[in-house]
Formats: C-alpha cells, sequence, structure tokens
C-alpha cells in the first residue's frame, strides 16, 4: 500500500447550490414606462446571488408569442447584476411582454428558474381611432360662433388615450 498524500497544490470549491435572481425588474423607455410602442427599448433587470457563467439568456414573450428579435442586448452593470434590453418592433404581438431568465453559475448549477418581478410592460402598436366625432357652440345656432361663444369638440377614442389630448 502506498502513503496517503493530504496536502499538495491546488484546491477544489464543491457547489451544489443553485443560483437565484433578486431584484428583478422589467421597464420601458416609453413616457408612461409601463407602455411601449414600437421602437420602444424594453428593459429587464436583475442581480444574481453569485456569479454566473457568460451572459445569461433572457426570451421576452410580447402577447403570447416569443419575440424572435436575435438583438437582445445584455449588459453587466457591475458585479452580478444585469440587465437584457430590446427594442420593440412592429412585427410584435400587442400584450404584456413577459419573459423568463435561464443562467447557470460558474459551477454549471442551473438558475432558479424566473418569469416574474416587479413592474410590467404592455406593448400596444395599435394607433387608436376617434370615432363620434362633433362640433357645436353655444351659440343660439349651434353651427355658428362669435366672441366668447364656447366651441365644444366632442369624441370618441377606440381605447383609453391621454388624459390632455393636443386639439387645435
Amino acid at each position: 500500500a502506498g502513503t496517503p498524500v493530504t496536502s499538495g497544490t491546488g484546491s477544489v470549491t464543491f457547489d451544489k447550490t443553485s443560483p437565484t435572481l433578486i431584484n428583478v425588474g422589467i421597464i420601458s423607455n416609453n413616457a408612461v414606462n409601463t407602455f411601449a410602442k414600437v421602437n420602444d427599448v424594453v428593459t429587464l433587470s436583475f442581480t444574481a446571488s453569485e456569479p454566473i457563467q457568460s451572459a445569461p439568456v433572457v426570451t421576452f414573450k410580447s402577447g403570447t408569442v416569443a419575440i424572435t428579435d436575435t438583438s437582445i442586448m445584455y449588459t453587466n452593470t457591475g458585479g452580478n447584476t444585469w440587465t437584457a434590453a430590446y427594442t420593440t418592433d412592429s412585427l410584435d404581438t400587442n400584450g404584456p411582454v413577459t419573459y423568463t431568465i435561464a443562467y447557470n453559475d460558474t459551477s454549471g448549477n442551473a438558475g432558479i428558474p424566473v418569469t416574474s418581478g416587479t413592474g410590467s410592460v404592455t406593448f400596444d402598436k395599435t394607433s387608436p381611432a376617434l370615432s363620434n366625432v362633433g362640433i357645436i357652440s353655444n351659440n343660439a345656432v349651434n353651427t355658428l360662433a362669435k366672441v366668447n361663444d364656447v366651441v365644444t369638440l366632442s369624441f370618441t377614442a377606440s381605447e383609453t388615450i391621454q388624459t390632455d389630448p393636443i386639439v387645435t
């Protein structure tokens, strides 16, 4: 029998713990950051509990259709914090933007799946339409107006619009 060796150079660390994600949040650069229209940027940010291998793989969906945009940009913003961003496209489907994140730690342990966090973004590429458009004045003859008469424009929008639409 040989002599057992109990020391030498090098070391091995055993890692059986799956990484997790915290501070997961989604936002849009739209003026209302819970909505996105064509060409807006939707950004998902998250922090891993430990270093992860290369870039994680984020799959975005708009509505129920997977986004096939191959230009998802991944950025390590420092330490274990990442962002994944994509620019919405006219081929995206109206509806909530959802996501899945696949990742492994540096030992190869698969990360705990994450499909939700803070925030929400809804993609809307449909332009609103106006119907029942009418204009009248408070003049005795409501098709005429003179100084100090009030002219009222009324309309119905096909969907919710900004609270102060610009009327010229």
